[in-house]
């Protein structure tokens, strides 16, 4: 419930800190940093999703918070994007 969230969000927070601190570096290393949060931190499917939706809704009273979280969120889809196979790509494609 509510702590589970709240680690959620916490959990959420450092892949998108982590992410932007490795803004510098190669491709190849921001996907490692992504794939290796990804796992450690158990970020796939429904609390994915859901970790999305509550940071959006912490992180959405000032105007400069909203946009960090927009361009945080941006950049990772765009790194999952770069990050998957051609068959996943045309998967998103078709259902997005």
């Amino acid at each position: 419930p509510l702590q589970q969230f709240r680690k959620d969000v916490k959990d959420r927070l450092e892949l998108l800190r982590s992410l932007e601190s490795a803004e510098g570096e190669t491709l190849q290393e921001r996907i490692r940093v992504l794939k290796r949060l990804t796992d450690e931190l158990k970020l796939t499917g429904e609390k994915d999703t859901r970790s999305h939706f509550i940071l959006r809704l912490a992180l959405c009273r000032l105007d400069w918070q909203r946009r960090w979280v927009l361009e945080r969120e941006m950049s990772l889809l765009a790194l999952r994007f770069d990050a998957s196979s051609s068959r996943e790509r045309e998967e998103f494609i078709r259902i997005s």
